[in-house]
């Protein structure tokens, strides 16, 4: 009986591994395994496997007529972590000259997401994470194996929206999302960034996505009437419940809310703190404070909004 052959096609392997069709455009020239030494909260050894990936030849699949002048230097990138190890992508794209000497270098594939260090698909499950989670950016970085401060940079700055946020001129004082105004709504206090602030919730949401009404800084009825009145009249009129945990704004919201019949649930009668200010504080405490409110919020909107 014949011995059964079988060969060992690396590509497949490594088409699994790698960001997808990489390997159109690079073949993988090296792997290269290092120890780091300990790090992190519970003195984990920190592995790094780099892979080093250098571009294709493209002269034939394009069809052009630059000559080859070797190669740039390398960019890492920080892909997903395999079995444990921080993976590192080295890349090098081939360098050309065009029939006037000069150098080109044809960009065929985004190394990575724009602004940051991470691959395209690492870069679109981080964001994942933190736009629709209430996560902190530490535990993201202990699972991927990647830098805690820098990840909180990239994300707010060039992954989240943030810095082309609409309501961030006015987030201080208040934030509104006016098609979360349902037919029951929940008004109550918490303490965030250092004062008072008033937050308005869809109870029918019941903590969760869609809940996020209004967050107003203050407690005064004045104030808090004027934002509520920046929703539709029609969308007011609508809303048949409001369940009142702070007392002082039973008038100011009867005032912008007609058809509403009011209920008190204030802590005297034992009744539950509005369920949304709960969620609140228990991301605050996941993320181990506010440090930025504006910025705090605008998550806020994107997990409970």
């Amino acid at each position: 009986m014949g011995r059964k052959s079988s060969s060992f096609d690396y590509r497949t392997l490594a088409g699994c591994i790698l960001p997808k069709d990489i390997l159109r455009f690079f073949d993988v020239t090296g792997i290269e395994e290092k120890h780091a030494g300990r790090s992190g909260p519970d003195g984990e050894e920190e592995v790094i496997l780099r892979i080093s990936l250098d571009e294709t030849d493209s002269r034939r699949t394009l069809g052009h007529s630059l000559k080859p002048n070797g190669f740039t230097e390398g960019c890492d990138v920080t892909d997903f972590p395999l079995r444990g190890h921080r993976v590192i992508l080295r890349f090098r794209r081939r360098r050309w000259l065009d029939a006037e000497g000069h150098n080109v270098v044809l960009s065929r594939y985004q190394l990575a997401a724009p602004g940051t260090g991470y691959s395209a698909e690492l870069a679109g499950v981080l964001k994942r994470y933190m736009d629709t989670m209430p996560v902190s950016a530490s535990s993201l970085a202990r699972h991927f194996k990647i830098e805690r401060f820098n990840f909180l940079r990239c994300y707010k700055e060039c992954l989240s929206g943030f810095t082309e946020w609409e309501q961030a001129p006015h987030a201080d004082e208040w934030v509104l999302l006016e098609r979360n105004a349902g037919l029951s709504l929940s008004i109550g206090e918490t303490e965030l960034g250092g004062s008072v602030r008033t937050i308005v919730s869809n109870a029918e949401a019941k903590g969760g996505k869609g809940s996020l009404v209004a967050v107003i800084k203050g407690a005064d009825p004045d104030n808090v009437e004027s934002v509520l009145r920046r929703i539709p009249e029609e969308r007011r009129r609508g809303v048949r419940e409001l369940v009142i945990h702070s007392p002082g704004m039973r008038m100011a919201a009867g005032k912008e809310f007609p058809g509403a019949a009011i209920v008190s649930a204030g802590r005297s009668d034992g009744a539950r703190e509005d369920i949304l200010i709960e969620r609140m504080r228990e991301f605050r405490e996941t993320i181990q404070g506010i440090k930025d409110l504006p910025f705090f919020l605008f998550r806020c909107m994107g997990i409970f909004g």
